[in-house]
């Protein structure tokens, strides 16, 4: 607190003690089978692509086997499926996934990709 103000100082954590709310890792996806349709006709997915709403145990780290975890400023920034063999060929190489790329990271892979294709 300082002089002549009557608000307590704040606290560290130390001082808080745990916090026995929702942690992010236990907070359901936001996504639905309606925003997933949405995506669709936004981004134009082909047919044969199958996406999911994940479940509230499935994790973006961790996806299921078979799928990958994207968000939505990765479709923003150019991703399309099939994604483009050279941006599968650097994920791989950097040893990351999609969902780790941020949406100016992608961008710019995207911009790379088309700037060298041609």
């Amino acid at each position: 607190m300082t002089k002549g103000d009557s608000r307590p100082a704040a606290q560290n954590n130390d001082e808080r003690g745990s916090s026995k709310g929702a942690k992010s890792n236990d907070i359901a996806s936001t996504v639905t089978g309606d925003s997933l349709i949405i995506l669709y006709k936004k981004f134009h997915f082909p047919n044969d692509l199958v996406a999911k709403v994940p479940k509230r145990s499935d994790r973006a780290r961790l996806p299921p086997p078979g799928y990958l975890t994207i968000s939505e400023s990765n479709l923003r920034a150019g991703l399309q499926f099939p994604p483009p063999l050279g941006l599968v060929d650097i994920i791989a190489r950097c040893g990351v996934s999609f969902a780790q790329f941020s949406h100016r990271a992608m961008s710019v892979l995207m911009g790379l990709i088309a700037f060298f294709r041609y």
